[in-house]
């Protein structure tokens, strides 16, 4: 049995996709996902399963929640060992001076390609830092995530894939809510 975590974007957003995680939560486990239990009402969600194949997972997601919502929305499935892969590699992570709620893991959904990566600003605006991973944007946002222009949006349409933004305090609690 492996330990996987999904992200879901654009839900709960400004009223749009509204989606009550006691509903996905039945949605999910009514499709075969195993222990499936939600964090907060941004589309989190940490689940056991059998199978092997987060891009399977992935497209199992989406279909419980197109057939249960009649929403399509960007989907990532990782296991709970990528998860902590992706976290580890956060350069801010160990940081003391920056905020947890103020710096962000944009996980990609599909991987960008290096000339989009290269196309990134230097300088980045509003005195924000970043960096490109492997698997992620990681940023910190000291005015805040909410009054930027170089938010998740900005970094999808530079890199051309969508992604799925979460703060650092929420990865931590995904992280924790894996080891249970």
């Amino acid at each position: 049995m492996t330990t996987y975590v999904g992200l879901l974007g654009g839900i709960n957003v400004s009223g749009q996709k509204l989606m009550k995680m006691k509903d996905l939560q039945l949605a999910l486990g009514g499709s075969g996902l195993l222990d499936v239990r939600t964090y907060i009402q941004s589309g989190n969600f940490v689940f056991r399963s059998r199978s092997r194949s987060a891009s399977a997972l992935s497209k199992t997601v989406r279909e419980a929640i197109a057939e249960r919502f009649d929403y399509d929305v960007p989907t990532l499935v990782i296991s709970a060992q990528e998860l902590r892969v992706i976290a580890a590699a956060n350069p801010y992570e160990n940081d003391a001076e920056k905020d947890p709620a103020r710096t962000f893991v944009m996980f990609f959904v599909g991987t960008p390609e290096a000339k989009n990566i290269a196309s990134l600003p230097a300088a980045p605006a509003d005195k924000i830092t970043f960096h490109v991973g492997a698997r992620a944007v990681y940023a910190h946002y000291p005015e805040g995530y909410g009054t930027t222009k170089m938010d998740k949006n900005f970094f999808e349409k530079r890199l051309g894939i969508p992604m799925t933004a979460r703060n650092l305090r929420t990865v931590r609690v995904l992280m924790e809510m894996t080891e249970d």
